[in-house]
């Protein structure tokens, strides 16, 4: 069985339509002059690569479209025989060509290394870019708990949990961070014996195992945890203000806080040498997308949870490129053709994409506090 996603078409509430008519009024009668004609008929190297502490970094390459050659048929060109030198401190390290316009590169780095890479091809004008990995921020675990907040999105209250997580950002300068959640999802059982054998429980799940493994004398009790698997769920940023949680007016006039590929993007702008504790929320239980097989088999990792806070200290140009994609994807106006679209950053010199650096930290893994029922 294959599952299908229907997008039931986006109908604007009366309350936002108000909003939005005194603009519209503005708009009329305003021209914008484009001419095509000064936009280059030549193609561009793309190039994106997204380097951080490791032995192994990839990077891809393809040809952008030019707007006079697009058309509704044209497909994204990516390129198989570029010359690629990727250098570690000015070290040059061989690109090996995968396919499909991925390259490979081993080359063990750290963080301060300096990036530059450069990059050639047929018909094409070499492009280059450099960077630094920067250094990572520790960040430390403090809890897990069950959290009840009114969610305007969906106009009800919903209990959440939510994770809490400690860092020092670095005074003498500008930072730019991304914040995710990981979440590892548990296979397994908890079994208790009783009655010298002539009595097996079976526990729902080790949430229930904790509050009721005193209720009664067990003979013995045995947790298995078997397998696990990873997802990395939507953080609802309602307590976090430096995840800029939209306002009311701001839902009014079509701006939403999606953030893209659930990393979430901030600056220190307003903790600035300051020991800061985020706060971030997660739907309770959560579920693995996409897991398994098509009949379900997701759920039989639901027995327990353990979740982690990733923060990663990002370079300028990553936080620039996320940035705009966030714009983009969260301003209604612009996607219905109503205001300008923020372009996209590129550090990419002579072409597009992006060469970002990034460096990780974590929290030790965390579970969430369950309440034991007392022994009677």
């Amino acid at each position: 069985m294959r599952l299908h996603t229907i997008h039931q078409p986006h109908i604007p509430s009366m309350k936002r339509i108000a909003y939005l008519l005194p603009l519209l009024l503005l708009l009329v009668g305003c021209k914008d002059n484009i001419d095509f004609d000064s936009i280059s008929g030549r193609s561009k190297l793309v190039v994106y690569c997204m380097p951080t502490a490791s032995d192994t970094t990839y990077l891809r390459v393809s040809r952008s479209i030019p707007v006079k050659a697009y058309a509704d048929s044209v497909r994204l060109t990516y390129v198989d025989n570029a010359q690629v030198t990727y250098s570690v401190n000015g070290q040059p390290h061989e690109a090996q060509p995968i396919g499909s316009g991925f390259y490979r590169v081993a080359a063990p780095q750290k963080a301060g290394d300096r990036i530059d890479l450069r990059v050639s091809a047929p018909d094409e004008a070499e492009v280059n870019a450099s960077a630094v990995i920067p250094e990572p921020v520790p960040v430390t675990a403090v809890a897990v708990k069950e959290v009840s907040l009114y969610v305007r999105e969906y106009s009800t209250t919903r209990t959440f949990d939510q994770l809490t997580a400690t860092f020092t950002d670095d005074a003498p300068r500008s930072d730019y961070y991304a914040v995710r959640v990981r979440v590892k999802h548990y296979q397994g059982q908890a079994i208790g014996y009783a009655d010298h054998g002539r009595t097996t429980w079976l526990f729902a799940d080790y949430a229930d195992y904790l509050q009721n493994r005193h209720r009664m004398d067990w003979d013995s009790l045995r947790v298995e945890f078997t397998d696990s698997a990873y997802s990395y769920p939507q953080v609802f940023t309602e307590s976090e203000p430096l995840l800029m949680p939209v306002t009311e007016l701001d839902e009014n006039f079509g701006f939403s806080n999606d953030f893209y590929g659930n990393l979430y993007i901030f600056n220190d702008r307003l903790i600035s040498g300051k020991t800061y504790t985020l706060h971030l929320n997660i739907n309770r239980n959560p579920g693995i997308f996409g897991y398994g097989d098509w009949e379900g088999r997701g759920e039989d990792y639901h027995f327990a949870y353990a979740y982690q806070v990733e923060l990663l200290r990002i370079s300028p140009e990553y936080y620039g490129f996320l940035r705009a994609l966030n714009d983009i994807n969260n301003n209604e106006l612009a996607n219905a053709g109503l205001s300008l679209i923020r372009p996209l950053n590129s550090n990419i010199a002579n072409g597009l994409g992006l060469l970002g650096t990034w460096s990780p930290s974590s929290t030790a893994w965390m579970m969430k506090d369950v309440v034991e029922t007392p022994s009677k």
